[in-house]
């Protein structure tokens, strides 16, 4: 098979080597999946460039969010069989700790994120858990479809178990949402509109405002992290969603109204930062730290979109080939959505 794997960390040209590998052989209760599409995320970038705890083992194949065919069982299973259509949930427990018996699997000690401890989706074979797979119906077996459904494992699986599960949106909330043109960010003001909030969509890019206001944000913040004009904003947000980092921590505690919610699960822009202790607690702040989601969340999510609820925003469709020139757009701010990989076997 032909999988785009990251031979040293560096710019997407040093790192990437396109290369034939050996096809994975499916274990006891794993299935071997033939890859047809694959969301490419942030977190493929920060192990492309090294800067991540777990991506210091190279070669390493990224790759979280997967769409494909059921090539080969081994093992039994009740849901799935040879030649469905599936889409891979994008981390899984061992399966029998107490966290991943009451399902919370993401807080297993043994929690697997495909792409990221196991190789990953830039191949164009995969093997995973007979467990982490959930069929596509008949009618969604269309090429539309299966893209748009690969942009939602990771990306919504996160944004639902932040901002519905942990922080409890609720109607008429005020949700600010920092650089909210990417994936998470579309999906955080796709699942925050359901849910009946107010949504303040933030952007460095001025092209990408009437993008936002098409997609439902209520409010569009134009400008770079540190000056953006927050006198009408300081103290107004009920829940903010960051997932920048040290640029942005602590005027997402400004943003924040007493008795507010923090949504934190990334750091693209750096992972230590300076904080007022004071106006955590005098606030009233809630900090939730969100590491991807449960199976039953990822399975909630995919039945909104079958309900045509949410709705990935697809960048465009690339072949593997393309996948340095994706990671060089992503990290230039070209990019509104999600970048799919086709892999032309399919």
């Amino acid at each position: 098979m032909k999988a785009a794997i990251i031979i040293k960390p560096g710019s997407p040209d040093e790192a990437f080597e396109i290369k034939e590998v050996s096809d994975p052989v499916p274990r006891e209760g794993e299935a071997l999946i033939k890859v047809l599409y694959c969301g490419i995320n942030h977190i493929d970038l920060w192990q492309r460039r090294g800067s991540r705890l777990f991506a210091v083992q190279y070669p390493r194949i990224p790759g979280s969010e997967a769409v494909g065919i059921v090539e080969k069982i081994n093992g039994r299973s009740d849901l799935v069989r040879e030649g469905d259509y599936v889409v891979v949930a994008p981390g899984w427990g061992d399966g029998v700790c107490r966290r991943c018996l009451v399902g919370r699997e993401n807080e297993c000690d043994n929690y697997t994120l495909l792409g990221y401890t196991v190789p990953g989706c830039y191949a164009e074979k995969i093997t995973v858990p007979l467990t982490s797979l959930r069929k596509i119906p008949e009618e969604y077996v269309k090429e539309n479809y299966l893209a748009e459904i690969s942009g939602i494992p990771l990306t919504y699986t996160t944004v639902y178990h932040g901002l519905v599960t942990k922080a409890g949106v609720e109607p008429g909330e005020r949700v600010f949402v920092w650089s909210a043109s990417g994936g998470t960010g579309i999906a955080s003001i796709n699942l925050g509109k359901i849910y009946g909030a107010e949504i303040y969509a933030h952007t460095r890019s001025p092209w990408k405002k009437d993008f936002l206001e098409k997609l439902g944000a209520d409010k569009v913040i134009v400008g770079e992290y540190e000056k953006i004009d927050l006198s009408s904003l300081r103290g107004e947000m009920d829940i903010v969603i960051d997932y920048i980092g040290s640029r942005t921590f602590n005027l997402s505690l400004e943003l924040l109204r007493r008795g507010g919610r923090l949504i934190l699960f990334g750091v693209t822009s750096g992972h230590e930062t300076m904080v007022n202790l004071r106006q955590i607690y005098s606030k009233r702040i809630t900090i939730y730290g969100v590491y991807v989601g449960s199976r039953w969340e990822f399975n909630k999510i995919i039945d909104l979109y079958l309900k045509k609820l949410v709705k990935p925003y697809i960048h465009k469709i690339i072949n593997l080939e393309k996948v340095s020139e994706a990671h060089k757009e992503l990290e230039a701010g070209e990019v509104v959505g999600k970048i799919i990989i086709k892999h032309q076997s399919s």
